[in-house]
């Protein structure tokens, strides 16, 4: 199964133009989608019970939310949503993105040899904001971690950061060679709307790497909780309730945990693509 993993803060006008369409996109396949309300969104309850009860109702659409965080930190909103998520397959997909009809049985090919997908960062009507979508095995999210929540809190560049840390730690093969998403373009004002810090940090998350790759470093969030939400819950029809994730168990996590060694370069070279 294909889980689409959403995060959400104050985006309401973006989520109730994509999140239809992209669940008549992959209708039938099986998939879900797990959307995290981050913080609190105004009306994105009532919205989801209002306009997507089908999907509700069948478990297609599982809604989640967090209303601690009071500013936008992607790595951490992004990780909570991933260990809600009981796909085998689990893709980053931003409020304001859509993906293309028949993208699960899309995704079930490509991945179904060892590979990591990460979009360019441009869609094909030459619009900024497809690069966070990045798609990859359970396994592999959780063997180095997920989101490296240590990264500043501004435009982090967090998903380059995993997609490079989950690829040189599993031997994976990089797959983005095509742009197959569209977004809702909007000018990087909004992006910074809720964050701590205004700007980018990509030179922090780069230096990070490079630290990386130089030690064969990959597992981030070593011996601290990561993508904890105290007060995570998940809608019903009758309310919310309490929701724990899961993680996996200690013997698990020795199986696919990379031991901290570099894996050898793949295909598509080691550069931070």
């Amino acid at each position: 199964m294909v889980s689409y993993c959403t995060t959400c803060m104050n985006r309401l006008k973006f989520l109730s133009q994509t999140l239809p369409r992209n669940i008549e996109a992959v209708a039938g396949s099986g998939s879900e989608f797990v959307v995290l309300d981050y913080g609190g969104t105004k009306g994105l309850e009532d919205w989801a019970r209002r306009s997507l009860a089908d999907a509700i109702a069948s478990g297609t659409l599982r809604l989640f939310r967090t209303r601690q965080p009071r500013t936008w930190f992607a790595p951490h909103a992004k990780n909570v949503a991933h260990l809600c998520a009981r796909g085998d397959i689990l893709a980053n997909i931003d409020a304001d993105v859509y993906i293309p009809d028949g993208f699960t049985e899309y995704l079930e090919k490509r991945l179904a040899s060892p590979a990591i997908i990460q979009m360019n960062g441009y869609d094909i009507h030459k619009n900024a904001g497809t690069g966070g979508v990045v798609i990859l095995r359970r396994e592999h999210f959780h063997s180095v971690n997920g989101y490296d929540e240590s990264l500043a809190r501004g435009w982090t560049c967090e998903d380059l950061h995993l997609q490079f840390r989950a690829r040189m730690a599993n031997g994976l093969e990089l797959l983005d060679t095509e742009t197959l998403c569209t977004v809702i373009p909007h000018d990087n004002d909004l992006r910074f709307m809720h964050t701590a810090a205004r700007g980018n940090t990509y030179d922090q998350a780069y230096g990070d790497l490079t630290q990386r790759y130089a030690e064969g470093r990959w597992v981030s969030n070593e011996g601290v909780p990561w993508g904890v939400a105290t007060d995570l819950e998940r809608m019903t029809e009758d309310g919310w309730v309490p929701h724990e994730t899961e993680r996996p168990g200690r013997e698990a996590w020795r199986a696919l945990s990379c031991v901290c060694k570099k894996a050898p370069p793949t295909a598509g070279g080691a550069e931070l693509d």
